[in-house]
């Protein structure tokens, strides 16, 4: 049956089901990796920085600013922050912080000069009453800005209880722009009394808090060593460092980099145990463990428990038929 405008009713039904069958969310997967030119890097300094909401955690006097003046120092050169490059490359960014410190403008200015900054690169300014100034928000927006240090979290809560989930919401819609704009946001902020380093559990406020970011920093000090343990989508790890004469942040010797130097020749060591032990023509198990035994200078059982079987299970060690233990094919030298 044909209708008054010249369709037939399965024309129109057809007609129909096509519109509503393109109705779809605005952006898809595909035109967003367009968008990024394939770029799919989460980071601004691996582990340390990430490219939405990093949150640097901790008590008064431990050095948080000044970790945070360090890395906008580094960025506005493009250099790398504790020997980790930008993942931007060496293109010296765009950066600004907003502060609520009465001493803003001449404390990061001193702290900037002293270390390096590109001071035509970074910009400073105030958060008053009326919050972040419009200027930064159509900067970043506009694409001049790289990223945003906010010194600190208590500055954008004003009048807002930070126990209260009512403080998240500060903080997300002051912030929100520069999330839509693509500009990654590093948040200072303190821990609560008489908690521990953990920066998800320390973090003072609201849980909420917390959770809004990506990526948390906690920074504790000790003397004139200074720590930082990152709690994120990425690896827990730490980061020790020292500050020169002038503030610039230098990296020490890391835990991380030191547990793994050291379980790295235990292992080796293992190896050549059980190169040796294989070698020597031992055909039992107990054999085996009271040659390693006399070398190390531990008991058979031991050796056995803490030793050879974890060896067997790394493939250091296989089990074949006639003989107890053999040297792993894949670690022979």
């Amino acid at each position: 049956m044909t209708t008054a405008n010249g369709y037939t009713e399965q024309e129109i039904s057809d007609m129909v089901d096509a519109y509503y069958s393109s109705l779809l969310p605005k952006t898809s997967a595909r035109d967003i990796l367009t968008s990024l030119n394939g770029d799919l890097n989460e980071w601004i300094y691996q582990g340390i920085v990430c490219d939405s909401y990093t949150m640097i955690v901790g008590a008064p006097k431990q050095g948080k600013s000044r970790i945070a003046v360090n890395i906008a120092a580094a960025y506005s050169r493009g250099e790398p922050f504790l020997n980790i490059s930008p993942a931007t490359g060496n293109d010296p960014q765009n950066v600004l912080i907003v502060s609520s410190e009465a001493n803003a403008e001449k404390e990061n200015v001193s702290r900037l000069q002293n270390i390096g900054a590109d001071l035509d690169r970074v910009f400073i300014d105030k958060i008053g009453s009326s919050g972040i100034a419009e200027e930064s928000y159509t900067a970043a927006e506009a694409g001049n800005i790289g990223l945003v240090i906010v010194d600190n979290v208590m500055g954008l809560c004003r009048g807002v209880d930070i126990n209260k989930p009512e403080a998240v919401t500060a903080i997300s819609n002051a912030t929100e722009r520069f999330n839509l704009a693509g500009v990654p946001v590093i948040f200072i902020h303190h821990t609560s009394k008489g908690t521990g380093s953990n920066p998800v559990y320390s973090a003072m406020g609201n849980a909420g808090i917390a959770g809004l970011m990506r990526h948390l920093v906690s920074v504790t000090r000790r003397d004139d060593v200074t720590t930082l343990t990152t709690n994120g989508n990425f690896e827990t790890s730490t980061f020790k460092l020292k500050f020169n004469d002038q503030g610039k942040a230098t990296l020490t010797e890391s835990p991380d980099t030191k547990r793994r130097d050291r379980d790295s020749k235990t292992f080796d060591t293992n190896k050549e145990i059980a190169r040796l032990a294989v070698e020597s023509g031992k055909t039992t198990t107990t054999a085996v463990a009271e040659y390693v035994a006399e070398i190390v200078g531990l008991s058979a059982s031991t050796v056995r428990t803490h030793r050879l079987d974890p060896m067997v299970k790394s493939g250091v060690l296989t089990k074949q038929r006639g003989k107890p233990y053999a040297y792993g094919s894949k670690y022979r030298h």
